[in-house]
């Protein structure tokens, strides 16, 4: 069984997609299968994916009424399964975090990207998700970092 893996954030531009996108082509340039279920309106994954068209990945099309049916029917065919979630709180985010067993979440060093987070943080921790916070587009030698984190 292949492990789902949901990029969540609340903000717009906050690298999620990119973040899923580089994960995903290296865990196929190691060997592995990885499933993709873009579910951000803007479809930015879904071109992607067809634009690399690397046999090792998958594009699973998917609607709000059957994302959890369609994340665990690619779990059982693929070792990774990567969810891009739509940049807004909604009852389809909540559908995929629950299915996940992990949920990651994008972030850049700023005040706005670190609010925009506490609402995936409170969705991971109502439905008891383990989450991560992927610290993107942090400068190098900057405090930022450390104010983040604080």
């Amino acid at each position: 069984m292949g492990r789902i893996i949901t990029f969540a954030q609340q903000k717009g531009g906050a690298g999620k997609t990119t973040v899923l996108s580089h994960l995903a082509g290296a865990w196929a340039e190691a060997g592995r299968s990885v499933a993709l279920i873009d579910l951000d309106p803007q479809q930015s994954l879904t071109r992607w994916a067809r634009l690399r068209a690397d046999p090792k990945m998958t594009l699973v099309e998917s609607r709000d009424y059957r994302v959890a049916m369609d994340m665990r029917a690619a779990a059982k065919t693929h070792d990774y399964v990567l969810v891009d979630c739509p940049g807004a709180a909604s009852t389809l985010l909540e559908a995929a975090v629950r299915e996940s067993d992990l949920v990651i979440a994008p972030c850049q060093p700023s005040v706005m990207d670190v609010w925009a987070t506490g609402s995936v943080i409170e969705t991971a921790r109502k439905l008891k998700r383990p989450l991560r916070i992927a610290l993107n587009r942090v400068p190098p030698r900057h405090g930022s970092v450390e104010e983040v984190v604080a």
